[in-house]
């Protein structure tokens, strides 16, 4: 589990004892603590996508989804702060468009609005690479924080960062577990094929409710004209049984005179 999840669910439990000691105001800061931890998983989500999009040229559905879903959690809040930032992340991320949307564009764009959204460089950090212990190309955390490796990290009620005898700020919010590495050829096949499988699947089923649902209809329909044929064979015998008594009437009566 990551440091800011292990906040977030400490969080909780501060929440659950202010709720049983009738803590109010605690409470609100609590509330908003957990708001601004869950800000910076959004913030990562749409960092990790754009960078797969953009860098790697990963663009795999799944990818150009999960991209267009961490965006739309994130654009509300971010638009409250910019709406400007909020149209240039929203560009290059919708559906379709992802593929040739800019890290560094969007990257900036988040980074512009941290203030804003309660959050810090040291809590979103960077991209970090399969050691641990330094940054993707390009995917540096900013004002110079550096990563801090999972066997250093120790959770704590303060900041997302840890200081070191210099002083220096060390990242420990976002160690990725899915880093470069393991978007392996292997995984991309069996995902797509996955997908693939899924998608035909449903379609067979689409298909054939579809051909029961109009086998039903024509059944019915014919059902219904049959119905009325008969309806009208009644209509027409009743006809002709009236018009032979009247006739049997008239003749009679002729008789009669």
């Amino acid at each position: 589990m990551s440091l800011v999840n292990k906040k977030i669910f400490e969080k909780f439990g501060g929440v659950k004892s202010n709720l049983l000691d009738n803590q109010c105001t605690i409470l609100q800061t609590n509330v908003r603590d957990i708001k601004e931890l869950m800000t910076v998983l959004l913030v990562q989500g749409v960092t990790r996508s754009i960078y797969e999009l953009d860098i790697h040229d990963d663009f795999q559905e799944t990818t150009q989804a999960m991209g267009a879903a961490f965006a739309a959690a994130l654009l509300p809040l971010l638009h409250a702060c910019s709406e400007g930032y909020a149209m240039m992340v929203h560009k290059d991320l919708s559906p379709g468009k992802s593929t040739k949307g800019s890290y560094e564009v969007v990257k900036n764009a988040i980074e512009q609005n941290y203030d804003c959204m309660g959050i810090k460089c040291e809590d979103v950090g960077g991209l970090v690479d399969i050691w641990g212990d330094g940054y993707l190309a390009g995917a540096e955390a900013c004002n110079g924080v550096m990563p801090v490796k999972r066997d250093d990290i120790t959770l704590s009620s303060g900041s997302g960062g840890t200081s070191d005898d210099s002083g220096s700020v060390s990242s420990v919010a976002y160690v990725p577990p899915v880093t470069t590495s393991n978007f392996s050829a292997s995984k991309s096949k069996h995902d797509t094929t996955t997908y693939v499988i899924a998608i035909v699947v449903l379609s067979v089923i689409c298909v054939a409710f579809g051909i029961t649902l109009l086998v039903c209809m024509c059944k019915k329909k014919k059902k219904a004209n049959e119905n009325e044929a008969d309806g009208n064979r009644v209509f027409t015998a009743s006809l002709e049984t009236i018009g032979h008594e009247d006739k049997e009437a008239a003749d009679a009566e002729k008789e009669i005179i």
